[in-house]
C-alpha cells in the first residue's frame, strides 16, 4: 500500500470518526477534542487500539482492506468501540477495569445504542 492511499483511507476513517463523535457530543456535550485518527500496517490482529491518553484512536488497514463486510464493521463497531475509550477517558478519567472496558465505556456505548462487547469476531484469511 502507498503512502497516498494510507492517507486517503486516514481520511475516509477520519471523516466517520468526525460523525461517530459528533453523536457521542450530543450524548456527553463535555466531550472535547475527538481524538487525532492513525492507520496502520503494524496492527494485524487487533482491527483498532485507542492511547487514551494522547487522544489517538489507530486502526488496521489489514481490516479495512480486506473484505467489504470486514469495512462495515470496522465503521459500524470498531470506530464506535475505539472513540468510547477515548470518550471514557475524557469524561470518567482512568477506567477501574485495567483492559478499559468499566463502567464509563460501557455506559457511553450503550448509550450510542451498542452492545458493550470487548472483542471482535472478524476472521481473517
Amino acid at each position: 500500500m502507498t503512502s497516498h492511499e494510507r492517507e486517503q483511507i486516514r481520511q475516509i476513517m477520519e471523516a466517520h470518526c468526525r460523525t461517530v463523535w459528533a453523536a457521542f457530543s450530543a450524548l456527553y456535550p463535555d466531550l472535547r477534542t475527538m481524538p487525532d485518527v492513525q492507520v496502520s500496517g503494524r496492527l494485524t490482529r487487533t482491527a483498532g487500539r485507542c492511547w487514551q491518553p494522547e487522544n489517538v484512536v489507530e486502526f488496521g488497514t489489514k481490516f479495512l482492506m480486506h473484505s467489504r463486510e470486514t469495512q462495515i464493521i470496522m465503521m459500524q463497531q470498531i470506530v464506535p468501540h475505539e472513540l468510547a475509550h477515548a470518550a471514557d477517558w475524557q469524561l470518567f478519567g482512568e477506567s477501574e477495569m485495567k483492559c478499559g472496558h468499566g463502567r464509563g465505556w460501557r455506559e457511553i456505548m450503550i448509550n450510542y445504542g451498542l452492545p458493550p462487547t470487548k472483542f471482535h469476531r472478524m476472521e481473517l484469511e
